[in-house]
């Protein structure tokens, strides 16, 4: 028997193509035929002939629990003659890994991966543009360059919409920065929001178009195509960061630094788009079939009191985790210079959690030299994987540590919600049966705005001074980073719930 669709020879007694997931038994079947009403699969929702054994979208078991009861399909209907063939079912979990199916998963990838790109590419020439109109572009070309640094070239844009760390780090080098600089800094924190909400909206848009509509995506395993657009753009990402990046040329571990905060935004972002992609391609194929209830129902507030626990057990590891470290490391002595105002741990909490807490802000109601460092360059603890410090050597060593004793801890801190919320994962998929999107997006948005406001209420009492003359600049980062830490966590969570939900199942 061969497949009428990718042509691959299957088994006589398959009743699916173990690749596309295509109902051999009858895949031109003409329903209008049918002396029954077709049925409707409660499932995924899509029509069933109504003698099929199997739905063929979803593969589940035509039974009362999947088909409409009223339909003549069950009058006669014998379980056991199916039931050992539907053990071993399992739609669109085995995927053609050929070198032919490769390459057209890479083509796939490519097609998904450009398009973002593409729009991130054009929007880094507009910020370019428009940047050169800055009236403080004069000004801190003059102090870049005193760092060491060129300026506002289209690759440096590019550069910069790509990592939110690159944003003016000349402050160490040239005295620190004035307040209208520091208010267009903060504006540009909001402006890389919108950048990542463009990426992952036009690949969604541009990933469900490509499932919907190109006659050669025939896989319904989307792990590959959505693997390969992540990966891709990472190395788009990541290519044109590091050329823009030969520009910086901060004395010590700056260049590192800032190196290192590329490639971890590049991963990030590529991470974001994995799982934006994968999302895009189940619902374009699926359609409302992939957000279908499940088969174990429970009350959304245990999802929600679910994700709760898991964001307090990590956010409660994270604190564990910086403790220990500023006991045994350099932490202890950054720290120190704070502890006559706040208690070690108050500063940790400080450091590790918030929408918008960051050394720079703490010094503010802290020290009386407030230029030592960048406001808002970094939002640091938000339980997702967006921790970057973009710290100059210079304040690191008027703090007594370096770049890399820093990293350490706050890359080991990372690990903990990841942990926590794939056992997590584990434990609720076990004990309640997951087997759909919504209930892992419920539990995704649990975990991401539990994680955010724990983390916000860990620094609630450090209110920012206006010694920078920000003004309610400050609100509008902490309302915008606030967000894109929902926004970064959610998806992130919602792509190790998934992870774990598909090896289990696999």
């Amino acid at each position: 028997m061969f497949c009428p669709s990718c042509g691959s020879e299957q088994s006589s007694d398959y009743l699916y193509c173990k690749h596309d997931g295509v109902l051999l038994q009858k895949p031109n079947y003409d329903f209008s035929l049918d002396p029954v009403q077709p049925v409707h699969c409660k499932g995924c929702g899509s029509k069933v002939s109504s003698d099929a054994n199997y739905c063929c979208q979803c593969g589940g078991l035509a039974t009362k629990l999947n088909m409409d009861e009223n339909s003549s399909k069950f009058k006669n209907f014998q379980v056991s003659s199916i039931i050992e063939k539907g053990k071993s079912f399992k739609p669109a979990q085995t995927a053609d890994l050929s070198k032919e199916s490769l390459s057209g998963y890479a083509i796939d990838g490519l097609k998904i991966a450009l398009i973002p790109f593409i729009i991130m590419w054009s929007v880094a020439y507009y910020l370019y543009r428009m940047v050169m109109d800055f009236p403080f572009v004069e000004e801190a070309s003059f102090m870049a360059e005193a760092a060491g640094i060129q300026l506002f070239r289209v690759t440096d844009m590019f550069m910069f919409v790509n990592s939110a760390g690159i944003q003016f780090d000349v402050s160490a080098s040239s005295g620190g920065f004035n307040a209208g600089m520091v208010q267009e800094s903060i504006h540009m924190n909001f402006g890389y929001l919108v950048f990542l909400l463009i990426v992952l909206i036009s690949s969604f848009v541009g990933a469900w178009l490509i499932s919907k509509f190109d006659p050669s995506f025939k896989s319904r395993s989307f792990h590959y195509p959505a693997l390969f657009a992540g990966v891709i753009y990472m190395i788009l990402l990541t290519g044109v960061s590091f050329v823009a990046g030969r520009t910086v040329r901060v004395p010590g571990e700056g260049a590192i630094s800032v190196n290192f905060s590329v490639f971890s935004t590049s991963v990030l972002t590529a991470i974001l788009l994995i799982m934006t992609v994968y999302i895009a391609l189940m619902v374009g194929q699926f359609g409302k079939g992939a957000f279908s209830e499940s088969d174990r129902l429970i009350p959304h507030s245990s999802k929600v009191m679910i994700g709760f626990t898991a964001a307090l057990v990590s956010f409660a590891g994270i604190v564990v985790i910086f403790t220990v470290s500023a006991l045994n490391n350099s932490l202890i002595t950054m720290t120190g210079m704070f502890v006559e105002d706040l208690t070690l741990v108050r500063v940790l909490m400080v450091l590790m959690g918030g929408s918008y807490a960051s050394l720079s802000m703490l010094q503010t109601v802290t020290t009386t030299t407030p230029d030592f460092m960048t406001v808002t360059t970094w939002a640091f603890g938000d339980l997702s994987l967006y921790n970057y410090m973009d710290i100059m050597p210079e304040d690191l060593m008027m703090l007594g540590g370096t770049t890399l004793e820093l990293f350490f801890p706050i890359r080991l801190a990372v690990l903990v919600p990841i942990v926590v919320f794939a056992m997590a994962g584990f434990l609720y998929m076990t004990y309640i049966k997951v087997t759909n999107l919504k209930d892992l997006l419920i539990l995704a948005v649990s975990i991401s705005v539990s994680s955010v406001i724990l983390g916000a209420f860990s620094n609630s009492e450090m209110v920012v001074t206006d010694s920078f003359g920000g003004g309610s600049d400050y609100t509008l980062s902490a309302s915008v980073l606030w967000f894109r830490s929902v926004l970064m966590t959610g998806v992130f969570s919602f792509g190790i719930l998934y992870a774990v939900h598909w090896f289990k199942t696999k």
